[in-house]
């Protein structure tokens, strides 16, 4: 992990452009994205977005052992997949970004996610059916939050330290939340309804992005 994040390290520093920085954080900048109507709605959309995808995901191990009775090879397999399946879909909403705009690739990935949980629900127990669905909700996962902290950097360029701040705050509060709720399912011998459940709260997501690009463009 160390020699990758040094490498990671690398890349970044030669990628970046000399003199890249952000302005200094202010409680006015504070205040101003919490009075921001649009901006709340996309941060919340982190939250709900995060809250369903690690409902299911703290406990996905436990998940495909029950549900498929995978052995910690084939759950490394699947995990693995997950991953790369991220990789790509971050890659492609790099690549289509400025082409099909920030908030359609959002709500594009998010849709992924809520596809990828639904099928993942129906074909619960076909191991190939659980691969392809992980894959489908994987190409969201990642791309989402990488998105979002453009959208927040777009809507107010002069508050970007502030909101992207807040929007990784939010990403934590969710995974706990999400945590929480999956473990409340899990104490309940009820690891079939992780994934429905990661699914409303995805789909909550995806209305309340929605609401923030009417509500953005109303300004």
């Amino acid at each position: 992990m160390a020699v990758l994040s040094l490498i990671a390290a690398f890349l970044v520093w030669r990628t970046l452009p000399k003199g890249l920085h952000v302005g200094r954080l202010s409680l006015k900048a504070w205040r101003d994205v919490f009075f921001d109507p649009a901006m709340v709605l996309i941060l919340l959309v982190t939250l709900a977005s995060a809250s369903g995808q690690f409902t299911a995901f703290s406990y996905m191990a436990p998940l495909f052992k029950e549900t498929l009775g995978a052995s910690p090879t084939l759950i490394a397999g699947l995990l693995a997949g997950f991953g790369l399946a991220g990789v790509i879909g971050n890659s492609l909403a790099a690549r289509f970004v400025a082409r099909m705009g920030i908030d359609r690739m959002i709500l594009l990935a998010l849709s992924a996610i809520v596809i990828g949980m639904i099928a993942f629900s129906a074909l619960i127990g076909v191991l190939i059916g659980a691969a392809v669905s992980i894959a489908i909700w994987g190409l969201g996962t990642f791309s989402s939050n990488s998105l979002q902290q453009s959208r927040l950097i777009a809507h107010a360029p002069a508050l970007a330290s502030a909101s992207v701040a807040l929007n990784t705050s939010t990403i934590y509060l969710g995974q706990a939340i999400g945590a929480a709720v999956g473990g409340k399912l899990v104490a309940r011998h009820a690891l079939e309804w992780l994934t429905p459940a990661g699914a409303v709260f995805a789909a909550l997501a995806s209305a309340l992005t929605i609401a923030a690009t009417w509500l953005a463009r109303r300004r």
